[in-house]
């Protein structure tokens, strides 16, 4: 008989509280004057303890077979996804490992000296002290570690807190649905969207299979997990807490902390939320408690504030400004197409009761109209929780359906899993064989070097145009908000 371990509900919801809220209390302490701070941080463990009583508590139990193979699972994953300088690291750590280095390293809040760049550096971009605009919240725990004890300490600290992230994160699935947490790991890693279309049209490399649609991509676990932690786990935990809500009275208190971690993924939950009050619109006047007020001005004041410190402009605009009306008329059905009809295939049978699905890919098809970045970077972000919510869906449905069905759901999975598999066997190969090759890095965000004075110019216009303050003093946030 195999043993079993009870794992409390009520320990898990708490975990999953600290987990997404505390990364922003460490951003309140340490970046805020003291008399902005400690209130706000006072009232968000106050709030918290107010949320505790607004969740669907359901207790179960887990094989210890099932926690340790999940464990396992976890670690090979993280081992070869290049967060915390373990393993292969995706071009996008070119950025993200000098942020969390200047977190680790430099006083809080951020200032960066440009003085320290090279000479070509400094005459492109100039020699001033700037302010840093970015959402780093993520990070926090991890570089608070790195401050007490030293770089590697706080890269094996970032490591454990998506470890812990991903945990919580399964472990809370498997509440909703009902599905041993093994499976659902399996699963979770393998679920995509069925970019073998672009495979099958395009070949090349595992990058041509998943941008094989110009005008736009939705990324599985694998891709946003290995590009955009720092964005897409806490945006997973937060939208898992919104799910086990019950009532609406900590609604907007728990989805509005998620703009702490990325605006984009808060922009794709905006929507749901709305539809939730909606579906409980007889319960309306109860969305309006303390906590639901007064969180998203605490958040949306000191983040937004600081990301729009930051005010260069990006590419943006609709999609028919990027591309051709003959393009777009072959391109954006097929993007539709491709991507939604096996949801809507799964999930046929509960459209009538579980309108939030129709109202997900309503949303998904608006947002595919507008365009932000040469690669889109507003329809991936956006997509993020959006796409996270049918995946529940179609785990439960999966549990809650007969043989037959079971077996298109997971012929469906497989047939997504090709990417996600190809990218996993890239890591791990890049990881083991070649680890020389593995780390992507660009020097440090105060002295950017990545060996010819063309590229040094070229990666710090890239983060002077995203991240870089100048006269920061007259900005509300260093002005007003910043200790």
């Amino acid at each position: 008989m195999r043993k079993k371990i009870k794992i409390s509900d009520r320990i898990l919801v708490i975990a999953s509280l600290v987990y997404v809220l505390l990364p922003f209390v460490i951003f309140c302490l340490g970046f805020l004057k003291f008399y902005i701070a400690f209130p706000a941080s006072a009232f968000i463990a106050w709030a918290a303890y107010k949320c505790y009583d607004s969740f669907e508590y359901m207790d179960s139990e887990s094989s210890v077979y099932s926690l340790i193979g999940v464990g396992f699972i976890l670690v090979g994953v993280l081992l070869v996804s290049g967060i915390g300088e373990f393993g292969f690291q995706e071009v996008d750590f070119y950025v993200r490992n000098p942020i969390f280095k200047a977190l680790v390293e430099e006083k809080w809040p951020l200032c960066i000296d440009l003085s320290r760049q090279t000479l070509e550096v400094r005459e492109d971009i100039g020699a001033d002290i700037v302010g840093f605009s970015y959402y780093f919240t993520y990070w926090l725990p991890a570089a608070l570690f790195g401050k007490i004890t030293s770089m590697a300490y706080a890269n094996m600290a970032l490591l454990l807190w998506t470890f812990l992230g991903l945990f919580i994160l399964i472990l809370n699935i498997s509440r909703i649905t009902k599905m041993d947490i093994l499976f659902l790991a399996v699963i979770m890693f393998f679920f995509a969207q069925p970019d073998i279309v672009g495979a099958l049209l395009n070949g090349g490399n595992r990058w041509t299979f998943q941008h094989w649609n110009p005008v736009g991509i939705y990324e599985g676990f694998v891709a946003s997990l290995f590009l955009v932690f720092n964005q897409a786990l806490p945006c997973w935990v937060i939208v898992v807490l919104i799910l086990r809500l019950k009532d609406l009275r900590n609604l907007a208190f728990v989805a509005s902390v998620l703009f702490s971690y990325s605006p984009w993924c808060t922009i794709g939950i905006f929507p749901i939320c709305l539809y939730m009050v909606y579906h409980k619109k007889s319960d309306f006047l109860s969305v309006f408690t303390i906590q639901n007020v007064c969180m998203p001005l605490i958040v949306f004041i000191t983040m937004g504030t600081l990301y729009m410190a930051n005010d260069s402009e990006m590419v943006k605009g609709f999609i028919w400004n990027f591309h051709s009306s003959s393009k777009l008329m072959l391109l954006m059905p097929l993007l539709w197409i491709v991507n939604y009809t096996g949801y809507l295939a799964i999930l046929y049978n509960r459209l009538r009761t579980d309108k939030i699905i129709i109202v997900c890919v309503i949303v998904l098809f608006v947002y595919s109209f507008y365009q932000i970045t040469g690669v889109n970077d507003f329809l991936m972000r956006t997509a993020i929780p959006l796409l996270f919510i049918l995946f529940v869906y179609v785990i439960d449905e999966f549990m809650k359906s007969e043989r037959r069905k079971r077996f298109f759901i997971l012929g469906y999975i497989l047939v997504c899993a090709y990417v996600p598999y190809k990218t996993l066997e890239y890591h791990a190969v890049m990881s083991y064989f070649f680890p020389e090759k593995c780390r992507q890095w660009v020097g440090t965000v105060e002295h950017i070097e990545c060996g010819d004075k063309e590229g040094n110019v070229r990666y710090a216009r890239v983060f002077d145009r995203q991240f870089f303050v100048h006269n920061y003093n007259d900005k509300f946030f260093y002005k007003y908000l910043a200790k």
